[in-house]
């Protein structure tokens, strides 16, 4: 974990709250739906970050692309580094023999990004993230989910959550980032 710095871990800790807010009451959470958006949402930062015109592209769709095979696997490496950090390592026999992920999430990636992306940006942009850097904080994030659900949902479910969330994230085309109606470049005359 070279790149992390306590900015990082700053902004991760804002984020786990905006996932507790947003996604749950009184901070319990659908613990699957939890994991898989913090995961999400690091990806489609690093969506964002290769500077793709999605302009005609529906949000949803699936774009395979090289940079996304290149850089989802730092976020696997700050998830387990950091698990392992928490004195939870990930057991590879476990992994290899339960390729469960749980219960499926309750939202989908463009529903995760409309209710989510607006205060992770926030967040992000406060602590002087670049798109790169705030997906290194969501996937610390991520990991301190993962270690607070592990109890329900077992280690190695969480971690599974994790990966399939990281590579949703990076190859689904997100939702417009300009959230806000835009201005017609008409106007009716009075």
């Amino acid at each position: 974990m070279n790149n992390i710095e306590k900015r990082h871990f700053d902004a991760a800790g804002e984020m786990v709250d905006i996932f507790a807010g947003k996604l749950g009451e009184n901070r319990a959470v659908h613990p699957e739906t939890a994991i898989a958006a913090g995961a999400r949402m690091a990806g489609t930062m690093l969506f964002r970050s290769f500077g793709f015109d999605t302009t005609t592209m529906l949000p949803g769709s699936a774009v395979l692309s090289n940079e996304a095979n290149e850089k989802w696997p730092e976020l696997v490496d700050i998830v387990a580094s950091m698990l392992y950090q928490f004195d939870l390592p990930i057991d590879k026999k476990k992994l290899e023999k339960n390729s469960s992920q749980g219960e499926a999430p309750k939202l989908s990636v463009n529903e995760m990004q409309k209710l989510l992306e607006e205060d992770l940006t926030r967040i992000r942009e406060k602590h002087g993230l670049d798109l790169v850097e705030g997906a290194r904080s969501c996937a610390l994030a991520v990991a301190f989910l993962i270690r607070e659900c592990a109890p329900g949902i077992g280690l190695e479910v969480g971690f599974n959550i994790a990966t399939c969330g990281f590579i949703e994230g990076l190859k689904t085309v997100p939702i417009s980032q300009n959230l806000k109606p835009k201005q017609p470049w008409y106007r009716f005359w009075k």
